[in-house]
């Protein structure tokens, strides 16, 4: 919940900071933070729901190492473990894997197999910026930088 609220705050914050005078430092800070965001995320949930199986092993009495002798007490030992160490292996997989793919370098060689004819330029959020370039006004941001400035001075764009 922690990583999604920090991912929000600094989508919001770059949205807030486009065209207003805020130095480019703190923009790429924002951006790397998404982008680290990014990459992690995937891992840290499937940590979670490997961690969600690890509670229902303790709480079903289970161990990690196969109990021959339960599957004479119990007729569904054998069943239930196979399905929570089935599940948890998934997880596991899908958390190694999706980190390995969401990991910058690693997914520009995959995606550069599709077509390179026309090739979008995507910024932090996902959003295509020439498209974003033909639809804003530049005029626009002019007029609200101009604003911030007779209202604040030129030091408080600055900064």
């Amino acid at each position: 919940m922690g990583l999604l609220a920090l991912f929000q705050i600094n989508r919001f914050m770059i949205k807030r900071y486009t065209g207003y005078g805020v130095k480019l430092s703190v923009r790429y800070q924002l951006s790397e933070n998404i982008r680290t965001i990014r990459v992690f995320l995937p891992m840290i949930t499937s940590d979670s729901f490997i961690s969600l199986v690890d509670i229902v092993y303790h709480y079903l009495n289970l161990d990690y190492v196969f109990e021959p002798e339960r599957c004479q007490q119990d007729p569904l030992y054998l069943r239930l473990y196979v399905v929570i160490v089935g599940i948890a292996s998934a997880i596991e997989l899908v958390g190694a894997t999706s980190v390995t793919f969401m990991y910058p370098s690693i997914k520009l060689p995959c995606r550069r197999k599709k077509n390179l004819e026309s090739v979008p330029v995507i910024n932090v959020l996902g959003s295509d910026l020439m498209v974003k370039q033909k639809e804003r006004n530049h005029f626009v941001d002019l007029d609200k930088l101009w604003e911030l400035r007779t209202r604040f001075g030129p030091i408080a764009v600055i900064q």
